[in-house]
């Protein structure tokens, strides 16, 4: 664990936030992150919070927990919140701008390698890592 001070839950929000709203910009449409502990009454969703284990990373769907991770590292908390609107912002890219012939995954790749870039070298670094394990596991 590292000895820096951890963020709180808002200040974490605060960091995610930023990020979010880019692309809100692009797609015109409002991502929904819960930053709170206390998934109540079981609600679907992701939840993203800062307690004393660390950041979390939860997503909740029909009340039961599919994902939850936990990290010490604001980048790392920050990739993880980030990547499923950055995959689902590349394939809607994909589908909006099909062109028979093209592999469609290989251009919703592409894009989000892009769609990291802006956001800076360290994420688009991350994303090709993240990229790259996709390939692996499933190659075009």
């Amino acid at each position: 664990m590292r000895l820096l001070k951890m963020l709180t839950t808002k200040e974490l929000e605060n960091v995610i936030m930023k990020y979010i709203k880019d692309f809100e910009e692009i797609t015109n449409r409002k991502y929904t992150i819960n930053f709170k502990e206390n998934m109540a009454n079981g609600a679907d969703g992701t939840y993203v919070f800062s307690n004393y284990q660390g950041y979390h990373y939860v997503d909740s769907e029909r009340g039961i927990e599919i994902t939850h991770k936990i990290t010490d590292d604001v980048f790392e908390i920050s990739f993880w919140t980030l990547n499923p609107y950055i995959i689902m912002i590349s394939f809607e890219y994909e589908r909006a701008n099909r062109k028979k012939g093209t592999n469609s995954r290989e251009v919703a790749l592409n894009k989000q390698l892009e769609l990291w870039g802006m956001l800076g070298d360290n994420f688009r670094k991350r994303g090709e890592i993240e990229v790259s394990e996709v390939l692996k596991a499933n190659p075009l």
